[in-house]
């Protein structure tokens, strides 16, 4: 949804690595939007954070922990996105058993660093799963 309201160089710098650079304006278009809509302004603050670093987020005291752990299952969704668009997919269009390996070690290289690590675990569940892949 909020992509709409990106150039196109900011979408595509969005997808270019697991860490994107220069992402507060895009951070920043999401909060704008979200805190004057009064059914989603509650998660404003967390998508105003969502490409910061976990191990940034677990230091913060200013916002709430819950607001913390949105804000991190946001980016870890955010990337798995990423992280799925660059793998390839079987005959039948399915995510493979490697990629959907690759995609697991590149959240764990990456947890307690960029990702809140239970998200990890849970996120990791997730993709070895077919329901999962299938629903979205």
């Amino acid at each position: 949804m909020i992509a709409v309201y990106l150039s196109a160089k900011e979408r595509a710098s969005l997808f270019a690595a697991m860490q994107p650079e220069n992402v507060q304006a895009h951070c920043d278009k999401g909060y704008q939007l979200l805190s004057v809509c009064p059914p989603l302004s509650g998660l404003a603050l967390p998508l105003l954070y969502h490409h910061t670093e976990w191990r940034t987020l677990a230091q913060e005291t200013r916002h709430s922990p819950n607001d913390k752990k949105l804000a991190s299952l946001i980016f870890i969704c955010d990337r798995v996105d990423f992280l799925y668009l660059g793998s390839t997919l079987d005959q039948f269009g399915n995510l493979t058993k490697n990629d959907k390996n690759l995609i697991i070690d590149e959240l764990a290289e990456h947890s307690g660093s960029l990702f809140e690590p239970s998200l990890v675990t849970c996120m990791s569940e997730l993709i070895n799963s077919d329901d999962f892949w299938f629903s979205m």
